[in-house]
């Protein structure tokens, strides 16, 4: 098995309907298993919030210490893009995200990214 680990700055996740959740920056983590193409992935999101009705909100998922944190994790899968580039799926756990203690949302589904460049070196995927 092969680890792998990553951060992003702020970002955002939104849903028809549904306010935009920001957040800050992101630390990824996983585990590479058969052959490297398939794992389990966790996402732990920090300094995340919703505007609400003009005001921000601190949001939180269900069992985070912090009143600001997101996490979730799935699986991950490398696969080719219908436009013949690498990329990702990812199938996330249903997450229950609840803002300002008194609004709760569901996040669950898949998440397709394209792959834009890889590291190279002793911590490169192989």
């Amino acid at each position: 098995m092969t680890s792998l680990t990553g951060s992003a700055g702020a970002g955002s996740i939104s849903a028809e309907g549904e306010a935009t959740l920001t957040c800050e920056s992101a630390d990824i983590s996983g585990t590479a298993e058969a052959g490297g193409t398939t794992g389990t992935i966790s996402y732990d999101f920090t300094n995340c919030h919703m505007t609400v009705f003009g005001s921000t909100a601190k949001c939180h998922t269900t069992g985070s210490p912090l009143d600001n944190t997101f996490k979730t994790s799935g699986t991950f899968y490398f696969i080719t893009t219908p436009q013949k580039a690498p990329g990702t799926l990812i199938t996330l756990v249903t997450t229950e995200m609840i803002c300002a203690g008194i609004s709760s949302t569901i996040w669950h589904g898949n998440l397709i990214g394209t792959i834009t460049s890889r590291p190279v070196g002793p911590k490169a995927l192989k």
